[in-house]
């Protein structure tokens, strides 16, 4: 075996330091997602204990875990193709390649959907069967939006940025449910009691617009 050329040394040399490189990219990036994933998913489970402090999480640790899991995959699949473009795809690289193409996609659809309940002031359950309730339904059986104050607002509120309270009639799936969840209540009551509040403060908001429509009509 004949020994390396220098030019072969120089070119290994340059291939190692800039693998190294990405590996430990790859690795800090990917050890930190998860640890930021884990710590909000901690937090979010602790929230019954240590609610007035963490209010952000009850709904924005998942915003955030989609997000990080969507950046760790777009970092793997550019590091992939740093790796076919040096020429050092074989099989196994091909296959992992395809599997975090699909894992990196699922992670897209679930970041896209937060960002547009999160846009919109809908929950995902709330989108999905919105002909199950009424309070989602107009005069005309289509689906209605009574939750939605602008992209702003919207964004505020689901990062409890603005007060909760601020929100009129609207305040009611927060306290209940925080309510029987101090209470140790089951999810089945939970859930009775969340549209029993909702039926009740839907009827409200309807009062509501009515005498302003009313008021509007008289002037």
């Amino acid at each position: 075996m004949s020994p390396l050329a220098p030019n072969h040394i120089t070119r290994i040399i340059g291939l190692v330091d800039q693998f190294d490189l990405s590996v430990g990219l790859f690795v800090v990036l990917g050890l930190l997602a998860y640890e930021i994933s884990w710590i909000l998913t901690i937090l979010n489970g602790l929230r019954l204990f240590i609610l007035p402090f963490c209010t952000i999480l009850i709904r924005a640790w998942f915003f955030f875990f989609t997000l990080t899991t969507l950046l760790l995959g777009f970092v793997s699949l550019t590091f992939c193709g740093y790796l076919f473009l040096i020429g050092h795809a074989d099989y196994f690289i091909w296959f992992g390649t395809f599997m975090l193409t699909l894992l990196t996609s699922v992670s897209a659809l679930a970041f896209v959907c937060t960002i547009i309940n999160l846009t919109s002031g809908m929950t995902t359950n709330e989108r999905a069967n919105w002909a199950r309730y009424s309070y989602l339904i107009d005069s005309r059986g289509r689906l209605m939006n009574p939750f939605n104050r602008g992209f702003f607002r919207n964004v505020a509120e689901y990062f409890s940025i603005s007060n909760y309270d601020e929100r009129s009639s609207m305040n009611f799936e927060n306290r209940w449910v925080l309510r029987s969840a101090l209470n140790f209540a089951s999810d089945g009551e939970i859930v009775r009691e969340v549209a029993s509040a909702r039926e009740q403060d839907m009827e409200i908001y309807e009062k509501r617009k009515g005498h302003e429509q009313l008021d509007e009509q008289q002037s």
